[in-house]
């Protein structure tokens, strides 16, 4: 069985599918600079926790624009990754570092940072699906999405 991880948006029900970008969709495969954010996403994690062998390649992502039915806290309408019981989610990481991600506008305003940040502790062998484990990596995730802004992406 597959291992969900992410934060929720909001609970649905009765969604229909999501359309996420994947080899289907060529055109959204994989976003622009996508490599250089990631580039920069490891260099962060690798200053503030042990990362060696973990983030060598970069992992798969998925980027969803669909637009989450149910309203976000503030009121408004934000992209969003739908699960299987169509529960709305900024990202998820399945297991081997499969990862889904709404598409937000930039990368430091998407999940981005944080789904490759449950990938490097899933690969590590200690996995936080609920971020309590691990209060650093965490912060680490908040100052790397602020690298990734101040590099314009």
């Amino acid at each position: 069985m597959m291992r969900l991880l992410g934060v929720a948006l909001a609970l649905l029900a009765g969604c229909g599918g999501e359309v996420v970008a994947d080899a289907t969709n060529p055109a959204m495969a994989a976003r622009p600079d996508q490599a250089r954010a990631f580039e920069i996403v490891k260099a962060s994690f690798a200053r503030g926790m042990r990362t060696e062998g973990l983030l060598e390649d970069a992992p798969s992502v998925r980027w969803s624009e669909t637009v989450c039915p149910a309203p976000a806290a503030d009121g408004s309408y934000k992209t969003a990754v739908l699960d299987a019981q169509g529960r709305c989610f900024s990202g998820l990481t399945y297991e081997g570092c499969d990862i889904r991600i709404a598409w937000r506008g930039t990368y430091s305003a998407s999940a981005f940072s944080h789904e490759i940040m449950h990938c490097l502790l899933d690969r590590a062998g200690t996995p936080d699906p609920d971020h309590t484990l691990d209060p650093a990596a965490w912060a680490l995730v908040a100052e790397t999405d602020g690298a990734l802004a101040r590099s314009g992406l």
